[in-house]
């Protein structure tokens, strides 16, 4: 009965969503985003560690951001910019070059000390609003987007970027509906954003993961959906609860969209 039903549920999603068979996952610590992160990885645009991890909920760097996007634009040959004036990015800075063809292409700017000082913070953490503006600049991102987030008031600096970024498809928010603008991005999220702008040129369509937990009698079924959704069937007895919070946990996952229990 239990198998017939999870087969029933599976068809269903598949045929919703339309979705390719699983590829193989190059990095072990991704589970949610994995297309999108293969896929600018076989382009050369992001890059994992050394020890073959992506780490993808950890921060992206003001850099980092520039960096990949000029990857993605092809760009390499950074000589000529004039220079932007950053007080902390001279000539000679190893980054320099990077930064100044990104304000010559017009997709970053700096900021402003408090005694009017430009300057460009290189390393600082890029929150997620900083993003919206770096990528609707850069893409030339307009629309419109007929819902709301409830966090992005009308009066927000980068509202109109976060909706272009909705309005093409990039991002949906998250489940409660909102957008955590002042939140750090995560590498796993800069990989969606991405992706999902490059999907008319060739992006693979995200596949649906399946996770199979032993929880000793039976299994827990965790799925993660093309667009990011979360399902767990079943979580075994009480005892083997904590068992299944640390293996979400260590899949990056903190919350779960749907739960199903097909004997409670």
């Amino acid at each position: 009965m239990f198998k017939k039903l999870f087969f029933s549920l599976m068809a269903v999603l598949l045929f919703l969503v339309n979705i390719p068979a699983a590829s193989a996952n190059s990095f072990p610590d991704v589970t949610s985003f994995k297309e999108e992160i293969e896929f600018l990885t076989s382009k050369g645009i992001i890059q994992g560690h050394e020890d073959g991890t992506f780490k993808p909920r950890d921060p992206v760097t003001r850099i980092q951001a520039v960096q990949m996007i000029l990857r993605e634009k092809g760009v390499a040959d950074f000589s000529g910019a004039a220079d932007p004036g950053f007080i902390d990015v001279r000539p000679g800075h190893p980054r320099y070059g990077e930064i100044a063809k990104a304000v010559e292409l017009g997709f970053i700017d700096g900021k402003v000390n408090e005694k009017g000082e430009k300057y460009f913070d290189p390393y600082s953490h890029l929150t997620r609003a900083q993003m919206a503006k770096i990528l609707a600049e850069a893409y030339n991102l307009e629309g419109t987007y007929p819902k709301k987030f409830i966090d992005v008031r009308d009066d927000h600096w980068a509202r109109e970027y976060i909706y272009a970024l909705a309005a093409n498809g990039i991002t949906e928010g998250y489940h409660d509906g909102s957008f955590k603008p002042a939140a750090d991005l995560e590498r796993q999220h800069f990989a969606a954003f991405m992706a999902r702008h490059l999907d008319d040129t060739g992006a693979a369509v995200p596949d649906m993961a399946v996770h199979f937990i032993d929880v000793g009698q039976g299994d827990s079924i965790f799925i993660q959906t093309p667009s990011g959704k979360t399902i767990l069937i079943d979580g075994g007895k009480r005892s083997a609860g904590e068992k299944v919070v640390s293996y979400l946990k260590q899949a990056g996952v903190d919350s779960i969209d749907v739960m199903v229990a097909t004997h409670p």
